[in-house]
């Protein structure tokens, strides 16, 4: 498929734990069918909105829903994966490095941007244990995933964020990249991970 100058690009962030991945799926395409529609149909900058580009890190959880979400929905629509670090470092962070469904949407990505490449990541890595890769507790990766997930930010037109709208001080967590967005006064969409799973569509900073 040949892609249009001018895609509406759909950014993603979100939970990698999610506890109804069916029902979330439900909201995915309203925010698809309705709420982005709402958003862009009226703008001049884009001449149809059926025509999306996903920004996505393709981490566990809200990302691969997501872009599997739009996909599935649009056949204009297409990937480009936004890594954190060289594949074989990333996915030592995921609880199964060969899951399909990541090795499935990364192999349809138009492109794949690396944000740390492999002499940084080399230099920071090679000493890690296996419980390194923890990223709760790891200052690297948690500035990696920071990195990534404002890259998406800076770049989309919209950020779809699954969250379940807790404040975090994680660096790279949902709820900082969520946080980043208001801060450049980025529309985000956010869908609750909590039933009745709300959508919710803001342009300003939290308060």
């Amino acid at each position: 498929m040949e892609s249009p100058s001018n895609p509406i690009k759909i950014g993603v962030t979100g939970h990698r734990y999610l506890d109804n991945e069916f029902d979330l799926k439900k909201q995915i395409l309203r925010v698809l069918s309705v709420e982005i529609p709402k958003l862009f149909n009226n703008n001049s900058n884009f001449i149809d909105s059926s025509y999306l580009c996903i920004l996505t890190p393709l981490a566990e959880g809200a990302d691969r829903l997501v872009a599997e979400s739009i996909l599935e929905y649009n056949d204009r629509s297409y990937l480009e994966a936004v890594l954190p670090l060289p594949l074989q470092h990333y996915k030592k962070t995921f609880n199964n490095p060969d899951d399909y469904r990541f090795v499935n949407l990364l192999n349809k990505a138009k492109s794949v941007k690396l944000i740390r490449n492999e002499s940084e990541s080399i230099s920071n890595i090679e000493n890690f244990s296996e419980t390194d890769f923890t990223i709760n507790n790891n200052t690297f990766l948690n500035r990696a995933f920071e990195e990534a997930g404002r890259h998406i930010a800076n770049h989309c037109d919209v950020l779809l964020a699954l969250w379940d709208g807790k404040r975090s001080n994680l660096m790279g967590g949902t709820s900082a990249i969520v946080e980043y967005a208001f801060s450049i006064s980025k529309p985000v969409i956010i869908i609750s991970t909590k039933f009745p799973y709300k959508i919710t569509i803001s342009k300003a900073n939290m308060k």
